[in-house]
């Protein structure tokens, strides 16, 4: 199993980078993409950064599946939810295709009602132009996810945490975020774990008691985790750890940030003009 958001050891130019250029390039590219409205130049923003992504990912391009996961999903749900429930539908500002009509919906029980006042008596009805936004969401969503990623692949997170510093951000607040990103893939771990050994040892879990059971997972996957925590605590304060302790080193830039910098004010340039 591979860990979300984990540093990638490499040779690569990006990993030789100092991390505020990297960083830099992040904002001015996840700003110009989304101020864009323009598919095909996000599209090759997004073309671009994840086939470097996959050249320093190299042998190890199972670690992307759960983002590529991430992407599809997401992009599913947003491109479907658009699409039936666009916003401009309702206000009468734009065509669409009645595909349930209010008097189907009224004999449905319950779910027809709610879904009738969802859409303001309209129904179940289909846009095209809500398509269109719903695949422009999806598209800047996973292209910003990409450019992060390649940041935090090739990036150590103290490095990450020190550049911060170094532009007078406050080191609790940057400690705070670093572990706060650290848990979230280890939260899914731990309700992933739990609820393998529920099935394990025989659980069943059925929709009928959904509720039950989740409450029962989520418990025992935050307690876990809680552990996990006081773990990691301990190792943090005998190591010594703290972000405070590293003010005094400065990330200084050379040539080939300046040159990478030039390279994001470009793409800034190309996105927003």
């Amino acid at each position: 199993m591979y860990e979300m958001m984990q540093y990638v050891p490499r040779r690569s130019f990006l990993h030789k980078l100092s991390p505020i250029s990297k960083l830099i390039y992040a904002l001015m590219l996840c700003i110009a993409v989304a101020l864009s409205y323009d598919m095909t130049k996000i599209a090759i923003i997004f073309i671009g950064n994840f086939l470097v992504l996959i050249i320093i990912c190299g042998k190890d391009y199972n670690m992307l599946r759960p983002y590529i996961r991430l992407i599809v999903y997401f992009s599913l749900l947003t491109v479907v939810f658009q699409s039936l429930f666009y916003w401009k539908v309702f206000l009468g500002s734009t065509s669409y295709t009645v595909l349930i009509g209010p008097n189907a919906l009224k004999r449905i029980p319950i779910l027809g009602n709610i879904l009738l006042f969802l859409t303001y008596g309209k129904g179940i009805v289909f846009s095209s132009e809500g398509l269109t936004y719903g695949l422009l969401v999806s598209l800047k969503f996973s292209t910003m996810l990409i450019i992060n990623l390649l940041v935090l692949f090739t990036t150590k997170p103290g490095d990450i945490a020190k550049s911060l510093i170094s532009v007078g951000l406050p080191g609790s607040l940057i400690q705070l975020t670093i572990i706060s990103l650290k848990f979230i893939p280890l939260f899914i771990e731990e309700f992933t774990i739990t609820y393998k050994l529920a099935k394990m040892r025989g659980s069943d879990i059925k929709i009928s008691n959904l509720l039950k059971s989740t409450y029962m997972l989520l418990k025992a996957s935050t307690l876990s985790l809680i552990r996990r925590a006081k773990l990691m605590a301990i190792a943090l304060e005998m190591k010594g750890f703290s972000l405070r302790s590293r003010r005094h080193e400065k990330l200084s830039l050379d040539k080939k940030d300046i040159y990478f910098l030039i390279l994001s004010l470009t793409a800034f340039m190309f996105m927003v003009l």
